[in-house]
Formats: C-alpha cells, structure tokens, sequence
C-alpha cells in the first residue's frame, strides 16, 4: 500500500513541473481561498474583537499556505514577489487609512496575494504558449496587463472593507461620536423642520399612510409640504389635497402641471415654498411609514455647524409576505446597513433620497437638487461636501418604504440607481481630480470615484465570459499549429477551492448582514435559510447586464426619463416576465450557441482550455438565463393570496 501511494505521489509531482508552470503560485493561490473562507467563519462565528486574536489568525493562516505549497510542490520560490506586494499594500493601507483594524488589514494581505498570484500565474501561462519568446512587443504586453490588474485589484480592495460590517474591518470613532451626541442632547434642540414630500401619480391610500405617520410625530416643530407633480388623475391627487386640510396648518399641497425635473424639481420646488424660519429640511418618500421619534433622535446632530446632512438607511414594509420580497429586502438594506456607514467613516457617506435631513443652508448654498441627474439624491451630497461640510449615513432605521413587487419595477430601480453616479461623474470629474477648487477632501474624492464605478465588477465579469474569444482564436491556430495544453492540476485545484470559497464568502457576508446590522426596534427578526440565500444571489445575477448597460449608457444619452417605481397592486402576467428579460435571454442562447461551436473541439481527457471554455460558456448562459427565471418568480409571487405591499402600508 505503501509503494502504491508513493508511485502515485511521484506521478502527482511529475505532472507539477513548478520550473516550467510556476505551479507553486496557483497552488498557493487556491490554498489561500481556502484560508480566507476558514477565517472569515471563524470571525462570523467568534466575532472577537482583539487585535491580538486578529494578528495570529491571519499569521497562522499565512505559515500553513506556506507550508502546503511547500509540501505540494517542493518550492515556493514563485510566491515570494507576491508575497512581497502584498505586504507592502497592506502597509501602505494601514498607513493611509488610519481607521483600518488588524483584520483588515489581514484581508488586504490575503486578497491581494491571491490576486497577484493568480496574475502572475495566468501571464507566465500566456508568455510560454501565447506568445513568441522574441516578440518584445508582446511580451511587454503581458507584463503591462499583469501590472494594471493588480493595480485594479488593489483599487478593488476598498469596495471589499465597505462590504464588512464596522468594527471588523474599520473602526467606526464617527458612528461612537454621534452616538454619545445624540445621547447627550436629546430633546434639548428643536429647530424649525420643513418636510417635503413629493409624489407623482401615486395611489392616494399610499400617500395619506405616509402623512398619518408624520402627523403622530413625537417632535412638533415641523411644518409639511407636499409637492405632487404632474398627477393627471385628480382622483388620485385630490383626496390628498383633502386630507391635508384636515390634518391642520402644517400640512401644506401643492399640486404643480406642468413641472420639469422629476423628483428633484419637486423638491426644488418644495424649498422655494419653504417658510424662512425652517434650518433643517426632510425629504420622505411618499410611500414611506416614519417612525415617530426619528426627529427627536437625530435632530440633536446638527448642533454641529459642519454637519451639513444625516441620512438614515433605506428600509422597507414588510417583506416577509412573500420568499421573493424577504431575498430582495437582504439585496436593497445590505448596502445602506453595512457599506454606506463604513463610506462614513471616511466622511465620504451621501444622501440617498427619502429618511434624510439636510441643513437647509447648505442645501440653498449648494445650488439645490440637481434635475439632470437621475440621483439627484446622491449627487447633492457632493456639492455639499465640496462647500467643507461634513454628514453622517447612519444604518438606522427611521422609516419604511415598499420594495418593488415585480423585477421588473426593480430593474428600472437599480438602473438609475447604477447610471446616476456616472453621470456625476460626467459632471464633477474635475474636483474629484483636483483640477476644480472645492474643500473635497482626498477621501471623499477617491470614494466618489468608487460609488461612481460601484458597478465595475460587472464589466470586469462580462469581459471575462468573453475570454471565449482569444480561445477561439488560439483554437483555429491549434488546427493548422501548435494545440492548447492540457489544464493542469493545480489549475483545476485552484478553480473548484476559489469557486466554493466564492460561496462560502457570500454566505458569510449574508449572515453578516443578521449578525451585526444595528437596528432600533423589535421588529426585525433577521434573514436566514439556504433557500432566501439563494433567491438573493438569483436577484443580484439577474440584474448583472443592468448594471452593465447602466454604467455605459450615460457615456451615449445625456437626458434620462426619470422612471417612478409603480406603487400600484399588480397581477401575475407571463407577457411582462417575458419581455423584461428578452435581452438577456437573448445572450444567454448565444452563449449557449458558441458553447456548441467550441464542442467538437475540445478535449474533456485530459481536459484542455477548449474544453475550460466550452464548460464557461455554458455556465455564462446559465447566468443569463436568471432574469428570466427570477421575473417569472416574481410573477407568481404576486399571485399568491399575500397582502400587497400597498395594502399593507395602507393599514399601517
């Protein structure tokens, strides 16, 4: 038995070769994703605080990939350069970022070597088969694409901190300091509050929901302005405007036609309306059930002159009515809960549209709401920093609006919430490059930067499927020429470990989301299960060409039709499903097609690259396929016997 394990272990060592493929590096790149998953349960599970604990986990983690590259390929001579550029990252991100925990500092070390290592692996296997070993050009070229992806991922990085909740991976000084502030000052400051609504053909039951909740408000220095725009229906605006005059002489309706700019010239006109007194100015959505003390609680931070803003989380009604609402609550909540106070931290957070305060002079001094941008929202809070005040984007839930009952209310959603940042960065490229004078501090530019390409994983995701491409070519020269090699084992080790780490990664950040979200009230039960996991993931697939088309479009079309999410009760409709997801259906049966052109060449024994593509084209079309599958579950959602999301918001 002993002999027979021996010859297979020589054959294994056989088949490494490190010398010619540098196998030690994608060996230690998939021993380090195995690594990475086993600390993050570890830390979701132990949820230690010590930085101690943070140090030797991360360190021990370090010696045992060593070690198994060593034991596997007998020489890790390969993983010294990343090695090396990673440290040096992680330094220079505790340098630079002075908020940063021992864990995430751990993270940057873990994801970057990985990241490197996979680079320098996947060149060195261009140069040897790919590339002419006297071709200067081309072999500069390697080295060129190896250097920007990891300057990418590096960039990369960042998006992966915000994603953690604070205090693992950032210290949260910010978040402690408007805490104790908010303590401390409760009930002692009262300025003049004008809150503005604005609504655009909304069912009017929706809407005097909204102001019933206002009216109970524990704070009573407030006056309301409702602003609704362009309405034809008067059977929708004017219960509105009646039940305004029998809430009293803080509420105020105005119904304005014809009015350009959508929400933000709503509001714009909301301010021009504003009595003179008023310091702070609330915008809430019209579907959206406030809680009575939200005023009284966060009132107390603009005693602060520098704060120019306080934005508290999106959240929304009850979502536990169907599976698909509950998988979309975790998708809409975990970057206002999680991401956008970590954005915070850096004083780089931003308004999101409805559940935010706004100190009303800043809002004057910066021009007001911007009604070229389609999140006028976000946009406004870069004026407002330019000017040198600073804001907080609280996790706290201070109201609750509705989730979109089918996707595609959602895609339309998400869109605009994807192009908007774009188009402010059309539109402020030169102060977030310093090239305009503005009080941005470096911080909030290189975060502005990062909401703006927010969505650039997806490219990065879509060129990749595209990798069929140069295969095909390299196909048609393995015909008349020099034929792929065979995948090597490590190469195979490294996909199957990255692609169950990719998983357990994102189960992780899915019990994150329970494990750590602050939350006020009682209310909140959390999300688990295996089954609201997947639908989430389902979602997030299924919006993956949204993204894409809504990062390029603004670089094509300057005016957007600013798209209302549909607050109406709906009805199942198979036509509906259809047509939202035709598109990428569409490119899912083309991937599916060039999977079966690339069939007769590939060879599954030993497995080779054709093969490798063969198997990800298939895999992409599986991908596509998702938002057909998610609006038709959606659909039936809607038809099950459940209380609307309307319905529910009208009995609150």
């Amino acid at each position: 038995m002993r002999n027979i394990l021996n010859e297979a272990w020589l054959g294994w060592q056989h088949h490494i070769s490190p010398s010619i493929w540098g196998e030690s590096l994608i060996y230690s790149a998939a021993f380090a994703m195995v690594a990475l998953s086993v600390v993050l349960l570890l830390m979701q599970n132990g949820r230690w605080q010590s930085s101690t604990v943070s140090a030797l986990v991360w360190s021990a983690s370090a010696i045992i990939v060593t070690k198994l590259t060593q034991w596997v390929c007998g020489d890790i001579m390969d993983i010294a350069l990343p090695f090396c550029i990673a440290a040096l990252l992680s330094i220079a991100f505790r340098i630079y970022i002075d908020r940063l925990t021992v864990f995430g500092v751990g993270l940057v070390f873990s994801l970057t070597y990985i990241g490197c290592c996979v680079t320098l692996y996947l060149g060195q296997l261009a140069r040897n088969y790919l590339v002419p070993e006297d071709s200067l050009f081309l072999n500069s070229m390697v080295y060129f694409i190896q250097a920007f992806s990891i300057i990418l991922s590096a960039g990369k990085l960042t998006t992966s901190l915000v994603e953690v909740p604070l205090g693992i991976c950032l210290k949260s000084p910010k978040r402690d300091e408007a805490e104790s502030t908010m303590r401390a000052l409760r009930g002692k400051t009262s300025p003049l509050v004008s809150i503005h609504v604005p609504c655009y053909s909304e069912p009017s039951e929706l809407v005097i929901a909204t102001l019933n909740a206002i009216a109970h408000l524990n704070y009573k220095n407030f006056e309301v302005l409702v602003v609704d725009n362009n309405t034809k229906d008067p059977e929708l605006w004017k219960p509105v405007e009646a039940h305004c005059r029998k809430l009293g002489n803080q509420f105020r309706f105005f119904h304005v036609d014809p009015l350009a700019g959508a929400k933000a010239g709503a509001v714009n006109f909301a301010l021009k309306c504003t009595h003179p007194a008023a310091e702070i100015v609330c915008i809430v959505d019209a579907d959206y059930i406030v809680e009575a003390d939200f005023l009284d609680r966060y009132i107390p931070l603009f005693s602060n002159p520098k704060i120019g803003y306080v934005q508290l989380s999106h959240d929304y009604h009850r979502w536990e009515t169907s599976q698909f609402l509950t998988a979309a609550y975790q998708m809409y909540v975990n970057f206002h809960k999680i991401s956008l106070p970590n954005f915070c931290e850096y004083d780089a957070g931003f308004t999101v549209g409805t559940m935010c305060l706004l100190r009303r002079k800043a809002l004057e001094d910066a021009g007001g709401w911007a009604e070229w941008c389609l999140t006028e929202d976000s946009e406004v809070a870069v004026r407002i920093h330019a000017l040198g005040y600073s804001g907080h984007s609280l996790g706290d839930t201070g109201g609750r609006g509705l989730i979109p009952e089918t996707f595609e209310g959602m895609k339309k959603q998400w869109f605009r919430w994807a192009a908007g940042p774009v188009q402010q960065l059309q539109h402020h490229w030169r102060m977030y490059f310093g090239l305009r004078p503005s009080k941005l501090t470096f911080g909030q530019r290189a975060n502005e930067i990062m909401h703006s390409f927010s969505h650039l994983p997806h490219f990065y995701d879509f060129f990749v499927s595209l990798f069929v491409v140069p295969i095909l070519i390299a196909v048609i020269i393995g015909i008349y020429g020099k034929p792929l090699p065979a995948v090597t084992p490590g190469v195979l080790i490294y996909l199957l470990l990255s692609s169950v780490t990719i998983w357990i990664v994102r189960w992780v950040n899915f019990n994150y989301f329970n494990l750590y979200v602050p939350n006020n009230t009682d209310s909140f039960r959390g999300i688990k299960g295996l089954r609201t996991f997947a639908i989430s993931r389902l979602i997030i697939s299924a919006l993956h060409w949204t993204y894409i088309i809504a990062s390029i479009a603004p670089f094509f079309k300057h005016r957007f039709t600013w798209f209302r999410t549909d607050k109406f009760n709906k009805s199942f409709s198979l036509v509906r499903a259809l047509n939202t997801s035709s598109t990428e259906t569409t490119i899912a049966v083309v991937h599916f097609l060039v999977g079966f052109l690339l069939l007769p060449f590939a060879r599954f024994s030993p497995l080779d690259y054709t093969a490798l593509a063969v198997i990800w084209e298939f895999w992409n079309g599986v991908g596509f396929l998702s938002p057909l599958c998610i609006s038709l579950y959606s659909e039936l959602a809607i038809s099950k016997d459940v209380p609307s999301g309307l319905q529910v918001c009208a009995n609150e």
